[in-house]
């Protein structure tokens, strides 16, 4: 959540915000998930999450063919010590989970 508030509010500086819409965000339980994969109206399902709920949607969306984004079971682990400067590393740690996800 705090990354998508982070895109939305972006300032010039950063690039600028991403247009509303262009990232959504939706939480909820196992039947908000169901509704997604299997909506019409939902073009890509990326998921970020448990090995056994990304199978669910896997069969899920197989009947429609919809693609998806499956990060499972994985995290960026970083070790971080005593003497860091965390102003000079938090950035570029941060930026660096995201870009070697997937």
């Amino acid at each position: 959540m705090r990354l998508v508030e982070m895109l939305t509010q972006a300032d010039a500086n950063d690039g600028g915000p991403l247009p509303e819409g262009v990232v959504t965000v939706l939480q909820g339980d196992g039947e908000l998930g169901k509704w997604l994969v299997q909506s019409e109206q939902v073009a890509h399902i990326s998921f970020t999450g448990s090995v056994n709920v990304g199978i669910r949607i896997w069969e899920a969306a197989a009947e429609t063919l919809k693609p998806i984004t499956l990060e499972l079971g994985g995290n960026d682990a970083a070790i971080v010590l005593a003497d860091t400067d965390l102003e000079q590393i938090i950035k570029p740690l941060f930026w660096g989970a995201f870009t070697n996800a997937g």
